[in-house]
């Protein structure tokens, strides 16, 4: 079934799949989704729309996406039908640069949000589990990438070693069975409980001692950085994104070799050294304070939504894509054509520049003598006086 689905979606004409559901026309679209969502908004009617796509995780690590394209050449067709594509972590942003070719203007840095209140808020309702000894939470889809088999081997060795603890794992996905075996076959069940699927994973976490990751890859993990809001001491895997949350040096977090071994070495600091939950409990708290709901939407609003202004020229009739205002002056939309290439660092709509000989001869026209020198870049862009519009 999986495979059909897979398959379905990798030759799907998009096309007439988003003209079938999408009936309005809208000024911003948004793939909020790797794969089939950016296909679906990519394969948009509305040549006026401004598009956005989000990418959560390392595109060259996790690799799940790209079977829903016939082949690299067709995602990153996808991709650069998009005016401007988000990150979730500079990871992130750089898989994005390295795979799809994407210029660095057309990328944006936008962490996930965090509502701060709401999450400490849920974290204080009650739960029926008692502590007898250090407790280890861990939050996330119970999927190979998660490496969750690998904390399990980590734990398992601290067994055999006589050390005090318990795991608790919340979360549901396909390696459920696998893991419960693993579990059974290790004699790890009075060790490690697989709560499955929680409305409120928050309180489990508040309730733990300290939170561990143990992925193999990560985009930006979002449950670690509602760990760090809660003050939580945190041991993650030094995967994509984990030096971006917790710092390059570990200032917020433990920061461990991307393996067994690592998980079990940090588990086992934690264990024999109880002066270390004070320490980084405190060390969570200094870097909560970089998730501020408010913040966020603030960087959101000002660098996408203000970001990206469409409007007509009235000389040339063609339209303009403003990407990145500097100068900004609130009169600029009625500017001439001279300050426009000042202030808007511009990019003409698609259906509006056929070509260079088309495009010099209706700017040259209504703006006579203004343009010395006119030409494309290697990228197909259209560069005046080192300003691009493509």
């Amino acid at each position: 079934m999986k495979k059909t689905y897979t398959v379905f979606w990798r030759y799907a004409n998009c096309a007439k799949i988003y003209k079938h559901f999408v009936k309005e026309k809208y000024d911003y679209e948004i793939a909020f989704l790797e794969g089939i969502c950016a296909k679906i908004i990519a394969s948009s009617n509305n040549d006026k729309s401004i598009k956005y796509s989000w990418v959560h995780v390392d595109l060259l690590n996790e690799r799940k996406s790209e079977s829903f394209f016939k082949n690299l050449d067709e995602e990153k067709k996808i991709y650069g039908q998009f005016n401007k594509i988000v990150c979730v972590s500079n990871v992130v942003k750089n898989s994005v640069k390295q795979k799809l070719g994407i210029k660095e203007q057309k990328l944006e840095t936008l962490y996930n949000i965090i509502d701060s209140k709401e999450i400490s808020n849920k974290s204080l309702d009650r739960i029926e589990l008692e502590k007898d000894c250090l407790t280890f939470v861990s939050v996330g889809r119970l999927s190979n990438q998660k490496g969750y088999d690998r904390l399990i081997d980590a734990a398992t060795k601290l067994k055999k070693e006589n050390a005090k603890y318990k795991i608790y794992i919340i979360g549901e996905g396909p390696e459920k069975r696998n893991l419960e075996s693993q579990i059974e076959k290790n004699n790890m069940s009075d060790v490690i409980y697989l709560l499955g699927f929680k409305k409120n994973p928050y309180v489990y976490m508040n309730f733990a001692d300290v939170f561990i990751c143990s992925s193999r890859a990560e985009g930006f993990s979002t449950v670690a950085s509602e760990a760090v809001v809660l003050g939580k001491p945190c041991i993650v895997t030094d995967c994509s994104g984990m030096r971006e949350l917790f710092g390059e040096e570990g200032q917020y977090g433990f920061i461990t070799e991307n393996s067994t071994e690592g998980i079990y070495d940090g588990m086992d600091k934690f264990i024999k050294n109880n002066k270390m939950l004070t320490e980084y409990a405190e060390r969570a708290k200094e870097g909560a304070k970089r998730f501020d709901v408010n913040i966020a939407l603030k960087t959101i609003e000002r660098n996408l939504l203000e970001s990206l202004v469409k409007f007509q020229d009235s000389k040339t009739g063609m339209w303009f894509e403003v990407i990145d205002k500097t100068n900004y002056e609130d009169n600029w939309v009625e500017s001439s054509c001279t300050n426009l290439f000042i202030y808007a660092y511009a990019k003409a709509v698609r259906m509006n520049i056929i070509s260079k000989t088309k495009f010099d001869s209706v700017i040259n026209k209504a703006y006579t003598g203004i343009i010395d020198s006119l030409y494309y870049d290697d990228d197909g862009y259209i560069v005046i006086d080192n300003v691009c519009i493509g």
